[in-house]
């Protein structure tokens, strides 16, 4: 899948132009000419964007829709025409306009200049009510979550990547050095639990993923306790897992499909 950051199409409008002919020396010909004129009715106006009676939303109505990873946010930023966006951030929706720029495009939210969306090439930089989240990477263009396109089989939106936990089913992750994950190609899946390295295999099929329970870690004993405590109960929960996909805030999920999940967020530098 090409992460080019893709030129925005112009919207054209097509003028057919009507034959022309010698010009009419009969009278009557004038006359029925400016009756069609005068009865001619006016341009229809356009429907609005709709769908079974219900107006589109403004991704649905987009151009195209560009993903990106900013930091630990997952942007989605949509072209809705040539002068007007749509810019979603976790569950918050920001309507964006084109404003002049020095270089490059860029977009601000209708009232909140604070709140900006810059690009160019494939470089990508947003602010939030004056905060700029980290630089940003474009994922893909036009696609659904990664863990369920068409090309998620092969794992790319997945592996080499650091991924830090951040809660073990729903409790918050402890430690100065927090469990890790690292998937890596031809199946092979290692990390840190806390204290210990450990290893081993994994295979993905869409967002199905299994990991061979006969992992391999080292047996360092570390302090304070509930350090030990959550690295046995991560080194326990992690090959059940059988889910995975990427949440709106860019952290990758991994679940039973019961009660067990691990939260990740992707590491400084992934």
């Amino acid at each position: 899948m090409s992460t080019a950051v893709r030129t925005v199409p112009l919207s054209l409008t097509l003028i057919a132009i009507a034959a022309c002919s010698a010009p009419s020396t009969d009278p009557a010909d004038d006359t029925d000419q400016a009756a069609q004129a005068t009865t001619s009715s006016p341009p229809a106006e356009a429907p609005a964007a709709s769908r079974a009676g219900q107006t589109l939303t403004a991704e649905e109505q987009a151009l195209f829709t560009t993903r990106l990873q900013c930091g630990d946010a997952l942007v989605e930023f949509a072209i809705i025409d040539v002068t007007a966006a749509d810019m979603r951030i976790a569950n918050t929706s920001y309507a964006m306009q084109v404003v002049e720029s020095a270089s490059g495009a860029r977009y601000e939210n209708a009232g909140n200049p604070d709140t900006s969306f810059w690009n160019q090439g494939n470089k990508a930089m947003v602010t939030i009510d004056g905060e700029r989240l980290p630089e940003c990477t474009v994922l893909m263009d036009d696609d659904t979550n990664p863990a369920s396109s068409k090309e998620a089989g092969d794992g790319h939106w997945l592996r080499d990547i650091t991924w830090v936990l951040v809660t073990m089913n729903g409790n918050e992750a402890v430690g100065n050095e927090l469990p890790t994950v690292l998937f890596a190609d031809e199946g092979r899946v290692s990390g840190s639990a806390g204290c210990n390295r450990y290893n081993g295999t994994y295979s993905l099929d869409g967002n199905r993923i299994a990991f061979n329970p006969a992992m391999a870690a080292t047996k360092r004993y570390c302090s304070p306790e509930e350090l030990m405590r959550q690295e046995d109960a991560f080194l326990k929960t992690l090959p059940g897992m059988a889910q995975a996909t990427v949440n709106a805030d860019g952290h990758l999920e991994l679940g039973d499909g019961g009660n067990s999940t691990l939260v990740f967020r992707r590491g400084n530098g992934s």
